[in-house]
């Protein structure tokens, strides 16, 4: 059977996180926590539109490009989610509601809703973990 984590990430997806190089001894990490609004394939469109997936509830507008230019031009190092806050919030506690929100300022997530506490482990394995760890580092 294969990891968890792998079940919900197809070996051809974007990873869950990317790290930046960057001067880690200066003592300064940037992190970006809602830095995509991709979806893994294994989880369709989220019930959402595309419209509505390239909305802020998916993901921080112009995060992504900001940590980017800023790890490049300070030369420190960065860490940014690879996925949507719908699929999996990397800034939320693993257990909490918003980490996987039925709503999304007055928006229904359909996959999100009645999610049992499999499916919310094998996201958070795939997506929030790898995320935290790449922190922890």
């Amino acid at each position: 059977m294969p990891p968890v984590a792998e079940t919900l990430l197809a070996a051809y997806e974007a990873p869950a996180v990317t790290v930046l190089p960057g001067e880690a001894r200066r003592g300064v990490l940037l992190v970006c926590c809602h830095a995509s609004s991709a979806v893994p394939r294994a989880l369709g469109d989220l019930g959402l539109s595309a419209a509505e997936r390239a909305r802020h509830i998916a993901w921080d507008i112009g995060a992504a490009a900001l940590t980017r230019g800023l790890a490049a031009r300070l030369g420190l190092p960065a860490v940014l989610s690879g996925y949507s806050r719908l699929v999996a919030d990397c800034n939320r506690a693993p257990d909490h509601l918003a980490a996987m929100p039925e709503d999304s300022d007055g928006t229904a997530v359909p996959a999100n809703r009645g999610l049992d506490a499999a499916a919310r482990t094998r996201r958070m394995a795939a997506l929030h973990e790898p995320y935290h760890e790449a922190i922890a580092v």
